[in-house]
This record gives C-alpha cells, sequence and structure tokens, in this order.
C-alpha cells in the first residue's frame, strides 16, 4: 500500500482562513440576560446568552427553538416550558385553577419556606 501525503501545499492559504475566523470571532458580540425560567418544578432565574450571528433569528424565536414560550416578543425576560404549560392546562380544565393559585404552587415547589422571595 502505498503512503498518501496529507500535507497542505499552500500553508499562506490556510493562515489567511485561521486569520478571516479570529477576525469574524472578534465581530460577535456577546449579549446576556438574566431571564426568569417557569417550569413544572418551579420557578428560576438563569443567566442566557444569545446568539447574535449574522442573520440569528430573533430572540423570541431562539426561546421556542429551546421549547419554551417567552412572555414578551419585543424584550422576552420571562418564559416558560411547555410542559409547566400543558400542567396548567390540565389543572385549569379539570380542576379549575386559576392562574394566580397555580403560579403560587409554582413558588411553593420553588421555595416553601419563603415563597414570597420567589422571582415574578
Amino acid at each position: 500500500m502505498e503512503e498518501v501525503d496529507l500535507d497542505w501545499e499552500d500553508m499562506d492559504e490556510e493562515e489567511d482562513m485561521v486569520a478571516a475566523y479570529e477576525d469574524e470571532e472578534a465581530k460577535v458580540e456577546v449579549v446576556e440576560d438574566v431571564m426568569v425560567l417557569v417550569h413544572t418544578t418551579g420557578i428560576f432565574q438563569h443567566r442566557v446568552r444569545w446568539c447574535t450571528c449574522v442573520g440569528c433569528p430573533e430572540r423570541h424565536i431562539q426561546l421556542l427553538h429551546m421549547d419554551l414560550f417567552s412572555c414578551s416578543i419585543k424584550r422576552p425576560r420571562t418564559a416558560f416550558t411547555f410542559d409547566v404549560l400543558d400542567h396548567y392546562y390540565a389543572d385549569a380544565m379539570e380542576c379549575k385553577t386559576s392562574g394566580k393559585s397555580f403560579y403560587s404552587k409554582l413558588q411553593r415547589l420553588t421555595n416553601n419556606a419563603f415563597p414570597y422571595m420567589v422571582p415574578v
């Protein structure tokens, strides 16, 4: 079997590609927000890093890709998982649970001792 030489012949082109990639990386802006995320296990604050690439979807669409439903389209600060929305729907239809009561239940699940300290 013959040995194949896998080395690049034109190293300048590879160096140019690396330099272009580093330039693109430097242009990417890091945008982070703290969001309130509501799940069946409770209400939590998490740091979210948004995609700012050229042609990236809007923030509420980015959340949808992560199976989160945002409360706002313009500046999402709170998002619900689809699981918690399904649980609320079942509670509302079968038990006639109000939105406020369901949220109070989630506050208790998050922090039973101090539910009023859970982010709103």
